[in-house]
């Protein structure tokens, strides 16, 4: 489901959620997740996504359904939730960032991602 979240009087984040439901009267959302090993409890606390879309809808209940990709496959639910605090960090975090942008300052992360970043030669260029 196509998303625009309003950050900061100056900018948004537009992006997807992988499924967005009701069920019981309340509202889902569910990102999907593939992966080989069931997800760390943390890593499910922390989940920026689930955080991002918890901005545009606070009272929704949030959820990971992990596809995992094992001998005996499985699909399995971690929900978590997040606070208020925790939806102001994430608005902190995507600021700092823009600013960070605006600045021109930028560092290397490398990881599955740079296949298909349209930075990546300029990135290998220089760092």
């Amino acid at each position: 489901m196509p998303i625009t979240i309003p950050v900061a009087k100056d900018f948004q984040i537009i992006g997807y959620i992988d499924l967005l439901t009701e069920e019981d009267g309340k509202r889902v959302i569910t990102d999907w997740k593939t992966c080989k090993k069931r997800p760390n409890p943390d890593d499910v606390a922390q989940n920026m996504q689930l955080s991002t879309y918890n901005l545009a809808y606070p009272d929704a209940e949030l959820r990971i359904a992990a596809v995992l990709k094992q001998k005996k496959p499985a699909v399995e639910f971690y929900p978590t939730t997040r606070t208020y605090d925790q939806r102001k960090r994430t608005v902190k975090t995507f600021c700092a960032v823009k600013q960070s942008i605006e600045a021109g300052v930028f560092y290397p992360r490398e990881g599955w991602w740079c296949e298909c970043c349209g930075f990546r030669e300029q990135c290998k260029k220089d760092f």
